[in-house]
């Protein structure tokens, strides 16, 4: 059961990402599609989410954040 339900919702965010990028050019948005394709490309089509990445190593107080 929780297979389908991942199938389904791989199945609805494909459908909604389409739908977004066509949508985005008459909308006036088009600057975002490049944005939109790119995260689709990356996460949508694999089936997966930003969750899935490694999380980045948090800074130490060592570590020189400014120039």
């Amino acid at each position: 059961m929780a297979g389908d339900r991942c199938v389904q919702g791989h199945h609805a965010a494909r459908t909604c990402f389409t739908a977004a990028l066509d949508a985005l050019p008459r909308l006036g948005a088009s600057g975002l599609v490049p944005l939109v394709e790119e995260y689709a490309r990356r996460y949508v089509e694999q089936g997966r989410s930003p969750a899935d990445d490694d999380a980045p190593t948090p800074l130490s107080e060592e570590d020189e954040i400014w120039p």
